[in-house]
């Protein structure tokens, strides 16, 4: 009855896919996302399909769209303008974290890098903030407490970096290789910070 009740299929899936994504079955997450994405009969809303998208379109394995850095930069606390876009950034691996200084959950999060900087600078992880805040004060003030990179041009969620990777939660985490290829999507640091571990070695 579901398949034939284009209401309650969004609901559904919607309610399905936010409760394997809070538990960590991206498996399941990815199962339900590319079924109601292929499938023909409904219509999905179109912030179900920007959630879902995120399974299609930036899957693991895939190259991770460009991000224009067309606002302020900040590297290590200062502003710089010779860093115009993600390819510039040369390292082995680029942690990319998609939040705001407004979100709390992001600001812990980015808090958490803190204690493994050394050490994940040492196997060439460079960190890098697409920021989604739109008050330029409040931006730099961010930038400037963490010792990362900082991007932002203060469109919120009209930022095209979040619309290219389908960000309909902040903050969003890509680990990318040093040719932009999605390597991982870890829900937070902590689990980052296990995969790295089990994958690269301390």
């Amino acid at each position: 009855s579901v398949n034939k009740n284009q209401k309650l299929y969004n609901e559904f899936t919607d309610y399905f896919f936010q409760y394997f994504e809070k538990h960590s079955l991206f498996s399941s997450s990815e199962y339900i996302a590319l079924k109601a994405l292929n499938q023909k009969e409904l219509h999905l809303n179109s912030k179900l399909v920007n959630k879902l998208e995120t399974y299609r379109k930036i899957k693991l394995g895939s190259i991770a769209p460009e991000i224009e850095f067309k606002g302020d930069v900040y590297v290590n606390k200062e502003q710089v303008n010779n860093i115009k876009r993600l390819s510039d950034i040369k390292s082995k691996y680029k942690l990319v974290i998609i939040g705001g200084s407004w979100c709390e959950r992001c600001r812990s999060e980015v808090i958490q890098v803190i204690p493994h900087q050394e050490n994940w600078k040492k196997q060439g992880i460079e960190v890098v903030i697409v920021s989604l805040d739109t008050d330029k004060k409040a931006f730099e003030e961010f930038a400037t407490e963490f010792p990362f990179i900082f991007a932002c041009d203060y469109k919120k969620w009209e930022t095209q970096a979040a619309k290219d990777y389908y960000v309909s939660s902040s903050p969003t985490i890509f680990l990318l290789d040093s040719n932009n290829k999605i390597i991982l999507r870890p829900p937070t640091i902590a689990s980052l910070d296990g995969w790295l571990e089990s994958k690269v070695g301390k």
